[in-house]
């Protein structure tokens, strides 16, 4: 037993073997992604509104990974191939069934796999509006104490991000995107224009209005924010 454990020779070919299987497993997750892979890019569209419908869902849903388009048609293939196949699966231990019935069964499931992803897309979209929905009327009043402490609009908003962070973790995240896109260059307004543009609020698209004609003219982003908060109360 001993002389097993500590034989150079036996102890290198176990560490053969072992590197050997660790390598085939690697080269099958890497040939299962590259497949994987394929089949997103041929079933993603190239063009059209539908693309772009999906496109604005997924930034909306919190989906920006730049493969998330790719994933999302990869998924919708794989959801209605298995709803199929499941189909066919069941379809074989009931009898009295033809074989066009059972082919329009698999047909109809495989159409409903396919819309699952879109219906869960939307599920999504709707949830994150709410958050950002229940939020937001917090994070204007602390906006506004900000402000009126002495901060600058930027400064305040960037304190906004830190303090919402555990109430209000995703509106703080878009909070800090502001930031980060003034601090990069981007137009004060314009950064505020996205904001309103990923959280899809109402709201927050009337206030920017009023911070943009604020700023244009000279008036207080205090007083501004103040009749605001008070109005959406």
């Amino acid at each position: 037993f001993g002389y097993e454990v500590f034989s150079p020779a036996r102890l290198r070919i176990r560490q053969l073997s072992v590197g050997s299987s660790q390598k085939k497993t690697f080269q099958g997750r890497r040939a299962l992604q590259s497949f994987a892979v394929f089949i997103a890019q041929t079933l993603t569209p190239k063009k059209g509104k539908e693309v772009l419908k999906i496109a604005q869902q997924l930034e909306y849903a919190g989906y920006i990974h730049p493969s998330a388009l790719k994933l999302f048609f990869g998924g919708k293939f794989l959801s209605g191939a298995i709803a199929a196949g499941l189909t066919y699966i069941a379809s074989q231990f009931v009898q009295g069934y033809s074989v066009m019935e059972i082919g329009i069964a698999v047909g109809v499931a495989g159409f409903f796999g396919l819309l699952l992803p879109n219906k869960v897309l939307e599920k999504n979209c709707d949830t994150r509006l709410q958050t950002y929905r229940k939020g937001f009327p917090d994070s204007l009043d602390l906006l506004l104490v900000c402000v009126e402490a002495g901060l600058g609009l930027n400064a305040a908003i960037q304190r906004v991000s830190t303090e919402l962070v555990i109430n209000h973790p995703l509106l703080a995240e878009q909070y800090a995107r502001v930031n980060e896109e003034i601090r990069v260059g981007v137009d004060r307004v314009q950064a505020l224009k996205n904001f309103a543009e990923r959280t899809q609020l109402e709201d927050a698209d009337n206030l920017v209005s009023l911070l943009a004609q604020s700023m244009k003219y000279g008036t207080s982003i205090s007083e501004t924010l103040r009749v605001f908060a008070a109005e959406l109360r």
